[in-house]
């Protein structure tokens, strides 16, 4: 066995192809089959340069019977197309009057890239991508103006592609000055959180020799919550390595990723 802390020796790195629409561009971007779908979409959404977070990238993969998968989540019951040919209001996310029917939506945004293929059977390594403000210059509409509520295309259209865009405003008025800083300051986070996976990786398919750990120190980690004078109330600790001592590390998954 070997001694060293991580042998990554053997390690490629994987190609994938991922395209922009709807321009049909192909981006360079690296991406890792161990990434989470959401750290795909939250670099997706630095890549844009549109000061967006991942909630405003619709991003898809295509499964062995050609149909759209999305990133992120699923509608187990519908089929959903490509979003620049299906414009018109989906009438099974919507009622007559235009109000949102619950849907049945399936979460894969803390899957990895791997097992999300595996689950849906998608041989083929492309990514498909777009954003919120793209389809909103696709519909010729002035993202500096406020334009009218419509339901049935935001219920309808919008909300079934980005089903994590919550305020009709994003969609409707999208350089909204309020909603602009609420965004900077999500995307500085998440700009923080792509660049520490981004290095991570980088050091562990780059470096073709085993890694070794020159220093290991092991402590006991530990949260409290502070009492230690107040009657009848007991000190709560919870120590960190028991809530992680049934996972462990091999040659599918070779680091672990806390949050």
């Amino acid at each position: 066995m070997s001694s060293s802390f991580l042998d990554n020796s053997e390690f490629s790195k994987p190609k994938f192809t991922v395209e922009h629409r709807p321009s049909k561009k192909d981006v360079s971007l690296q991406l890792y089959e161990d990434e989470t779908i959401k750290d795909i979409l939250i670099k997706l959404a630095v890549y844009s340069k549109q000061t967006i977070t991942n909630e405003y990238i619709f991003g898809w993969m295509i499964d062995k019977h050609n149909k759209i998968v999305p990133l992120g989540f699923n509608y187990p019951e519908i089929s959903i197309r490509d979003p620049y040919k299906d414009i018109k209001p989906d009438n099974n996310f919507i009622d007559d009057e235009g109000n949102r029917k619950l849907i049945k939506n399936e979460s894969s945004i803390h899957t990895t890239l791997e097992d999300f293929m595996n689950d849906y059977e998608i041989t083929k390594s492309t990514i498909y991508f777009t954003t919120l403000f793209d389809y909103i210059k696709f519909l010729k509409m002035d993202p500096k103006k406020e334009t009218e509520y419509d339901p049935f295309l935001f219920n309808g259209t919008i909300k079934k592609y980005w089903p994590k865009i919550t305020e009709s405003l994003n969609f409707f008025h999208f350089n909204n000055s309020r909603l602009v800083k609420l965004r900077s300051d999500k995307l500085t986070s998440e700009n923080i959180i792509n660049e520490r996976n981004t290095n991570q990786l980088y050091i562990v398919y780059n470096n073709k020799s085993p890694i070794y750990a020159e220093k290991l120190d092991v402590y006991t980690f530990s949260l409290s919550n502070g009492i230690t004078d107040k009657t009848n109330e007991k000190e709560n600790v919870v120590h960190l390595f028991k809530l992680f001592i049934d996972i462990s590390l091999d040659t599918k998954n070779h680091f672990l990723k806390l949050y």
